[in-house]
């Protein structure tokens, strides 16, 4: 049975990008009997860029609903909620893609913008995962200690990986996510916002 509280998180993306270029060079007017020729040089420039998709609507609820009749705690602690937003087929995703061109690819990482959704409730206590690369990932079982990898815990002291490669990616690259709270069973009640910042950097 999943289990959800109204707890917002907003995904805001940070993406670098550049544009290409073309010069176009004539050599003027030639002129004379017949034939004449005439040269026309093309540079094109193609700039190492990335960039990253989030959906439209990024914004998740993590956690337990007010009908407690449907949705009550966790029979175990720690117990895990998912988001109740998105329940489409194979749970809760929300799309993530990512792109580049570098030659020595990029990395993909995310940051949250406090440390704390509100006191007694920190964000390390929420999570994400890729499905694309996991498959039928689910929620953690509750009574877990800890959620397993690939699971890896929001952070506000710095970004934490979520994606990379060693190449150019083969137009968009997926990695959807997917995201769940650990509650202990301690945490007094409230309502938290905090933004996760996704940044995405060429390799050098």
């Amino acid at each position: 049975m999943k289990r959800r509280l109204y707890l917002f998180i907003t995904v805001a993306a940070v993406a670098l990008l550049g544009v290409s270029s073309a010069v176009v060079y004539g050599l003027g007017y030639v002129s004379g009997v017949s034939p004449q020729t005439n040269t026309l040089n093309i540079t094109v420039t193609v700039p190492a860029l990335v960039g990253i998709y989030l959906e439209r609507d990024a914004s998740i609820n993590l956690g337990l609903a007010p009908n407690l009749a449907h949705f009550p705690p966790s029979p175990a602690w720690p117990g895990y909620y998912e988001d109740n937003t998105r329940p489409i087929s194979g749970g809760p995703t929300t799309n993530l893609s990512a792109f580049t061109n570098n030659a020595t690819g990029y990395t993909l990482t995310v940051q949250a913008g406090a440390a704390n959704y509100y006191v007694g409730l920190p964000v390390s206590q929420s999570f994400y995962a890729d499905k694309t690369l996991n498959g039928g990932l689910g929620r953690t079982a509750d009574g877990t200690p800890a959620p397993p990898a690939p699971w890896a815990a929001f952070s506000s002291a710095g970004g934490t990986p979520v994606a990379s490669s060693i190449g150019p990616t083969a137009g968009w690259e997926l990695h959807n996510q997917i995201f769940e709270l650990q509650m202990l069973g301690t945490e007094p009640a409230g309502t938290g916002v905090v933004t996760m910042t996704y940044t995405i950097v060429s390799n050098p």
